[in-house]
Formats: structure tokens, sequence, C-alpha cells
């Protein structure tokens, strides 16, 4: 089912796809080494792009919860007070 949607298993895909890129390189004039360090200096430069995307994606959507201040934090303290009952730390269910 994998393969009639266009995706190949991982163990048996990877393998290959290397050794058609270092064949590609080899035959494009780079020797057999500089052929296998591409292939490792792309799927560095891969994750270093996914890298990037997940930092922004962070710093656009995680944001910090903002904080009350110290005049409205006194303010409900002074109405849990008035109210002379404590909110429980926890409830049974």
């Amino acid at each position: 089912m994998g393969a009639e949607a266009g995706f190949e298993d991982p163990r048996n895909g990877a393998p290959q796809d290397t050794a058609e890129r270092t064949d590609s390189q080899t035959a494009a004039g780079a020797t057999h080494l500089a052929a296998l360090n591409s292939g490792y200096h792309l799927a560095y430069l891969v994750g270093a792009a996914l890298v990037a995307i997940a930092v922004t994606i962070a710093i656009t959507v995680l944001r910090p919860a903002p904080m009350p201040s110290p005049e409205e934090m006194a303010a409900a303290g002074e109405q849990h007070q008035r109210a002379g009952e404590r909110e429980p730390a926890y409830s049974e269910a």
C-alpha cells in the first residue's frame, strides 16, 4: 500500500537512494569519498533547516502568559479574604 501512495519502506528505499546519489555524484566527476560526503552534507543541511523551522514556530506560537499587575493580584487576594473561604488544594472526585 505504501508503494501505491508513493512512499517507500525506509529500510529498502534509503540505501538505494543513497547509492543512486553517490552514483550520480561520481558520474558528475566527484570522487567516491566526495560523493559520500555530499550526502552527509545534504543530510546536515536538511536537519538544520528543520531545526530553523521548529525554532521559528516555537518563537511565533509559544508566547508567555500575561502576568496580572500587582494591583490586580492584591485585589484578588482581598476578595478571597472577604469571602472567608479558602479554595481547596484538591477536591475528591
